[in-house]
């Protein structure tokens, strides 16, 4: 094969996937492999990224935060019965608790639900415009 990048062709490349090898290690072995691993803090002098760090797009991992917005969701979906019992006594502050319900169903539009999210949003945001009409009369 000719390793001239003017007549590589993409059908000249194989991508080849790499296999884990686990072994069985001493204990003097897996005291050196530990000795390997970095410890402390990465800002400490001396230290530097590893260079296959560098350069590495950063993107955008929901995670725990997708989990943690399902409890927003609920508390959204709580704010608007809230909302609600609250609108004929104190029309103002059910508009409070709709806007804060509005703002955690948006947030929550990344959890597994997103559509009852957008639901959750939407009956707040009723609940907000009920509240200006109300606070009004």
């Amino acid at each position: 094969m000719n390793t001239d990048s003017a007549s590589l062709r993409s059908s000249d490349i194989e991508l080849v996937e790499p296999t884990p090898q686990l072994r069985i290690v001493s204990d003097s072995e897996a005291a050196e492999l530990a000795a390997e691993i970095p410890t402390g803090s990465p800002f400490a002098p001396g230290t530097a990224l590893p260079l296959d760090l560098v350069g590495q797009p950063i993107s955008f991992e929901a995670g725990v935060w997708r989990e943690t917005m399902l409890g927003g969701l609920l508390a959204s979906l709580i704010m608007i019965a809230f909302g609600i019992g609250s609108l004929p006594i104190f029309p103002v502050g059910s508009m409070l608790i709709a806007g804060g319900g509005c703002l955690l169903g948006a947030m929550a539009l990344v959890t597994r639900r997103p559509i009852l999210a957008m639901a959750a949003t939407i009956g707040n945001l009723a609940v907000l415009a009920l509240g200006f009409v109300r606070s009004f009369w």
